[in-house]
């Protein structure tokens, strides 16, 4: 069968970026940290993917021995500021599936990604968010973080060291297990992406949410809703059209072209991965046959 999918010519960016995937040996193979590699070479190829394997990672974790794996986006990320204008970390589960530009273009000090879908789901399950409060962690809490705005800790974009610096600093300060109780009344721990969230919406750096609602575009978890346990039900509504992916919104029916797909979910997502040999395995089950041979065609493209 001819193949109909191409890639547009596009010019190539100005700033130099940089995609960070922390990625350790032992998940290498069965995520598939070359089918990501390449998906975004297939959109970017100016475009550097540096993949934090198991020995970078104690070389980090030596220079910062509190860490834990729910602390090491920002630790991962912040060298790398040196050598580029914007940083991207990108978690080891995801698949490019279009062009970056409103990501890569954006001049915010922040770039990220809605954590929760029009449903007001994050993915199957109840919405995520967590109490704002005046002065960080120390002051009154006012309200909780609209669920609209909720960012993903999946794919952050950074043109800003000194905001890796304080997600740091905070990381640290609040390793020691700290609990709150959640939007939805669920009492947790704090991890990097409640962190991310309390310095965003904090009002000290500039952000940008590339996929808000009405946008037209979905970067991972927007795209996500279901039932159950079932995160990806979505999926299956996927189609082409254009030669690239979409989606309609789940509430207004509104074309959204997908730019990423963010299996997250998790321990069962893990699950699901290894069940099925690879993620990728998982993936084409998933979803659409049609939307099945575009994948293999950015995955594979020499």
């Amino acid at each position: 069968k001819k193949n109909t999918f191409s890639i547009k010519m596009k010019k190539m960016n100005k700033k130099k970026v940089i995609v960070s995937t922390w990625c350790t040996d032992d998940y290498a193979e069965f995520i598939g940290i070359k089918n990501l590699k390449n998906s975004l070479k297939y959109f970017h190829p100016e475009v550097e993917h540096d993949i934090i394997d198991s020995n970078a990672t104690e070389n980090i974790k030596q220079q910062l021995p509190w860490l834990q794996p729910r602390w090491m986006i920002a630790p991962t990320c912040i060298n790398k500021t040196n050598d580029c204008d914007m940083v991207v970390h990108l978690d080891g589960d995801s698949l490019i599936t279009g062009e970056l530009d409103e990501l890569f273009e954006s001049d915010a000090d922040v770039v990220g990604v809605r954590n929760n879908n029009t449903l007001n789901q994050a993915g199957a399950h109840r919405p995520i968010s967590i109490p704002m409060s005046t002065g960080g962690m120390d002051g009154a809490n006012i309200s909780n973080i609209p669920f609209e705005q909720f960012l993903n800790g999946g794919l952050v974009g950074v043109q800003s060291k000194e905001f890796l610096q304080d997600w740091i600093r905070l990381n640290e300060r609040v390793h020691q297990n700290v609990h709150f109780t959640d939007a939805v009344g669920t009492v947790r721990t704090y991890d990097e992406q409640d962190t991310l969230n309390l310095i965003v919406h904090g009002g000290k750096y500039t952000t940008q949410i590339v996929d808000q609602v009405g946008s037209g575009v979905s970067y991972g978890q927007s795209n996500a809703w279901g039932t159950g346990d079932n995160h990806w039900e979505s999926w299956r509504q996927l189609y082409i059209k254009d030669d690239r992916l979409w989606i309609n919104d789940p509430v207004d029916s509104t074309p959204m072209k997908v730019k990423v797909l963010h299996q997250a979910g998790g321990a069962l997502g893990t699950a699901l991965s290894r069940q099925f040999g690879s993620f990728e395995n998982w993936l084409k089950y998933t979803v659409p046959a049609e939307v099945a041979e575009y994948i293999e065609h950015i995955i594979n493209k020499k």
